[in-house]
Order: C-alpha cells, then structure tokens, then sequence
C-alpha cells in the first residue's frame, strides 16, 4: 500500500486556519507526520506533500504529486475553524461519485470518532481541488476545530496528535484498494 498524506496548508505562505498565534499548518503537519511513522510502522509507504513549511500555496500540485508517484490512496488533513466558537467536531469529504473515496471517507470518520475527543460532523461529498484532481480514492479530514476550546486543546496536545495519527493510519489500512 501506497499512501500519499497531504498536511493541509503551507506555513507562514497560507497558513490555514489562525487562532491567536496558532495555525492551522502546523498542526496538520505534526498529525500527518504522526500519521506517516503509523503506517511505515505497519508496512505501508508513504510520501508527504509536504514535511516542513513551502513557498507554494497551491492545491492542484499536492494532487499531481500524489497522481505521480501512483499513490493507492490521498488523505488530506485539516483543522476546522469557524465564527462560532462552540461548533466542534470531526468531518470527512470525499469527491461525489467515488465509492472507494466514501468508503475511505467512512474509514477515517470511524476511527477518529472511535477516540472520542470530539462531536461527529458526518461524511459528505464536495468538490474540493485536492479531492478532484487525484485519481485515487482521496479523503480531506477536518480533524476539529481550531477556534473551539476543547477541540484545540486536543489539536495542540502532542499525545493527541500521535493518538489522531495513529487512527488515521488505521483507517487508511483497513481499506482495501
């Protein structure tokens, strides 16, 4: 098994969602990067879009990498962030039509909601670039929000960030492709 994870965001270029002086981008690559050891661990590959901060804010390059190196599977990992700051919760996408995608999609939300640290938000298809543009099963995560109190508190938490790594290696294993 080949899996390509995409740390959303880019650094100091885009840093994705912002709370105070916390940013989004660093914590989807401290998860991802928890994430990769889980799956080298169990036999998997693994390439990174990315495993420190990049110049490039673009999308359809983290898809054409994947597509490249023939990836079985795309899982791109985010944080939420919302005006509200009482919405919560874990949400996995998956492109529209893509029945390994759902199925992965499902995958993923299973296993985060298995750590019970957050609200489930669902499954559902969009049309996300990163979800398009790859030619394999892809999944974009929103692993929490950034602006909700106890979601964050798990977000910053390095033992949660391994725990959330681990259950999205294992999603990803249970998947046959």
């Amino acid at each position: 098994m080949f899996i390509c994870l995409d740390p959303g965001h880019s650094g100091p270029v885009e840093p994705g969602a912002c709370f105070h002086n916390l940013h989004e981008a660093d914590l989807t690559l401290a998860i991802a990067l928890q994430a990769a050891e889980a799956l080298r661990q169990n036999g998997a590959s693994v390439c990174l879009t990315r495993t420190g901060d990049t110049d490039d804010d673009g999308l359809t390059w983290r898809a054409a990498l994947a597509n490249r190196a023939g990836c079985n599977a795309f899982l791109s990992i985010h944080c939420n962030a919302a005006e509200d700051d009482t919405a919560r919760g874990i949400e996995s996408y998956y492109y529209p039509g893509s029945t390994l995608g759902r199925l992965l999609a499902g995958s993923v939300q299973n296993e985060l909601n298995g750590l019970n640290y957050s609200l489930d938000r669902g499954v559902k298809d969009a049309f996300f670039t990163v979800l398009a543009a790859t030619s394999m099963p892809a999944v974009l995560v929103e692993c929490g929000f950034i602006t909700q109190y106890q979601d964050r508190q798990i977000l910053c938490d390095p033992a949660w960030q391994q725990a959330i790594g681990q259950a999205l290696a294992h999603s990803l294993l249970n998947v046959s492709f």
